[in-house]
This record gives structure tokens, C-alpha cells and sequence, in this order.
């Protein structure tokens, strides 16, 4: 490897991919920490990507495998219970002896610097979680060898009934319903029909 990262490297077809895939696998190493492993720049690992695609397939193979076992590991954790400690600290003050301007063969203990101690630690117990388990169960149970389905299945059942159980009646009512045509506002630009007047009548 080169000695200062950023220097022209060969790429090595055999080896690299591998070790890229056991660096992304165990350690989820980013591509800086890549381009650190490997010696070199980040934007070499970039090109390395761009023109080498068996080098590109080990990286994401491998970030993918500790992603998911990450995940896993965490899930198995949750749905089992695990233990853990809770400890308990105070402030306290660390002793210091001087000697005793009094008396100089003898010491006094004075108070120091301020320490923060540890009091208690209790071991305590997390439960389990129902709904990691049932997690668990459903997606990582083994298949049965014979018939191939799952020891657990992740089913639900949805029963429609009518009253005390019996079965559901669908009824449908066709009928016809009057319609009343809609009132329509009176126009204020048509003019009112004129009032008739009486015949006029002469007399004679």
C-alpha cells in the first residue's frame, strides 16, 4: 500500500473485493474508512465502484450482511430479555493527607477534589417483548422439512356474522323517490308583467 493515502493505486481484481467485503461484513465500514484501509482517497474507492462491478457487488454484500445481522441480533436480544445494571453514583470529595502544621509527625485528612462514585449497582432483568418474538417467529422460523410451510405463521381471521351468529343478510332496497325540481330565483332584469287597466267607458 502506498504511504500516503491518495497516491495512485493498482487495483488488485483477487484480492480487494474480498478484503472490501470482510471490512463491510465485520466492521460496516463507510467508504472513508475503506479509503483509509486500502490507502487511498475516497474518490478512488468511488471509481474502484464505478469500474470494477465485482468490487462494487463485495461492498454492498457486506454492508448488507452486517446491517442485517445487526438488526437481528438486536431483535433476538428484545425478544429474549436481557440483563443489565443500574448503578447509582454520588458526588463525593477524594481525602488528601497533609501534614499537621501543629504537630509535623503527625497527618491531617483533608477534603480534595470532588469525585463522582459509584454507590450501588443492582442487576436488573428487561423482559422480553411479545411483539419481537412474534417478529422473530414469523420471519425466522425454520420450514418443516415435509410439508414446507412454517412452524409459525403470521395469520388473521376477519368473520362476518349477523345478530346471535347467524349469517350475514345483505339486503338490497331499489326504489324510486320523487324529485323536486329546484326553485328558481327570480330574475331581476325581467320586468314585472304590466296591470291591466278597467275599459274606459264614455258616457254620453
Amino acid at each position: 500500500m502506498p504511504e500516503h493515502a491518495g497516491q495512485p493505486t493498482e487495483y488488485n481484481e483477487r484480492k480487494f473485493p474480498h478484503i472490501a467485503y470482510v471490512a463491510c461484513r465485520d466492521y460496516g465500514m463507510t467508504d472513508n474508512k475503506l479509503a483509509k484501509l486500502f490507502g487511498v482517497c475516497k474518490a478512488t474507492i468511488t471509481n474502484w465502484k464505478r469500474d470494477h462491478p465485482e468490487f462494487l457487488a463485495s461492498v454492498h454484500k457486506g454492508k448488507r450482511e452486517f446491517d442485517t445481522d445487526k438488526v437481528a441480533d438486536a431483535m433476538l436480544k428484545r425478544a429474549l430479555g436481557y440483563k443489565y445494571k443500574e448503578v447509582t453514583k454520588e458526588m463525593g470529595f477524594d481525602p488528601i493527607s497533609e501534614p499537621d502544621p501543629d504537630d509535623p509527625e503527625k497527618t491531617v485528612v483533608i477534603a480534595g477534589k470532588p469525585v463522582l462514585r459509584i454507590t450501588k449497582e443492582v442487576t436488573k432483568h428487561m423482559a422480553g417483548d411479545v411483539g419481537a418474538q412474534k417478529m422473530w417467529l414469523v420471519n425466522r422460523a425454520q420450514r418443516d422439512p415435509e410439508t414446507g410451510e412454517r412452524e409459525w405463521n403470521n395469520v388473521s381471521s376477519v368473520q362476518l356474522s349477523g345478530p346471535d351468529g347467524k349469517d350475514l343478510k345483505i339486503v338490497t332496497e331499489i326504489g324510486i323517490l320523487p324529485v323536486k325540481a329546484p326553485e328558481r330565483p327570480p330574475d331581476e332584469t325581467t320586468e314585472a308583467p304590466a296591470e291591466k287597466s278597467a275599459p274606459f267607458e264614455a258616457k254620453v
